[in-house]
């Protein structure tokens, strides 16, 4: 079956309209065929690894209620660490979708995701990806040739510290203004393209603030999820 069979036709045709300014803003869906778990089977390995530390947290299907808990029971830093430790132990498999994404000709890449399932990706076409957070990214400048930047706006498995986590770290982004500051600055020329999410028409994230191009692809759900993606939107895989 054609690749383009399984997205949307009115998706396809803006993407190759666009496609020198585009930016893909990746969530779970795009990672999940590449061993990595949607929010709510990654929720039971939270708890399974807060449990190991001897803490006594309820393994259910639900990532905010998970990290919660682990929040309540050991605090916010421990389970940015467990978070880490279970996508850092997990065996990413870079598939044809995420290779096709790190060849972006805008070469930027924003994602939700905490794995690091695109820098592989990138690595497997030949290319050098760089990571990076938001509020450091601008101060980067452009890729050079051979490169290509990958935003994770949730952070990183690689460096705990970073990772955004439901609660209040998560309810502060809107208010960090280095943060928007940054994405503004890296992303006001480019238009987003999201890939792997599931949200209403009116579920805008934070990239779409003020000085970022809006366009009807990046509100309406049928312009960027994939036919096939059965996740839900939610937090980062």
């Amino acid at each position: 079956m054609s690749q383009d069979r399984l997205l949307d036709p009115d998706f396809v045709r803006f993407v190759r309209e666009r496609l020198p300014d585009v930016v893909p803003f990746t969530g779970a869906g795009v990672s999940a065929d590449a061993g990595v778990p949607v929010a709510d089977k990654l929720a039971l390995l939270i708890a399974d690894g807060t449990n190991d530390r001897g803490a006594t947290v309820d393994r259910v299907e639900d990532f905010a209620a998970v990290c919660g808990a682990v929040t309540n029971a050991l605090g916010v830093d421990q389970l940015k660490d467990v978070v880490a430790e279970v996508i850092r132990g997990l065996e990413i498999r870079p598939t044809p979708l995420l290779r096709s994404i790190v060849r972006t000709p805008s070469k930027i890449v924003l994602t939700s995701n905490y794995d690091d399932g695109l820098e592989q990706a990138a690595r497997e076409v030949g290319l050098t990806p760089r990571t990076f957070e938001p509020r450091t990214a601008p101060a980067f400048g452009q890729p050079a040739a051979g490169e290509v930047f990958i935003v994770h706006i949730h952070g990183v498995a690689t460096d705990p510290a970073s990772i955004i986590v439901p609660g209040e770290p998560l309810e502060e982004l809107p208010r960090d203004e280095p943060f928007l500051v940054g994405l503004r600055a890296l992303f006001a020329p480019y238009t987003l393209v999201y890939l792997g999410y599931r949200f209403q028409r009116t579920h805008i994230s934070a990239p779409n603030s003020p000085g970022s191009r809006q366009t009807s692809a990046t509100r309406a759900n049928t312009h960027c999820s994939f036919r096939r993606t059965s996740t839900r939107h939610a937090p980062p895989s």
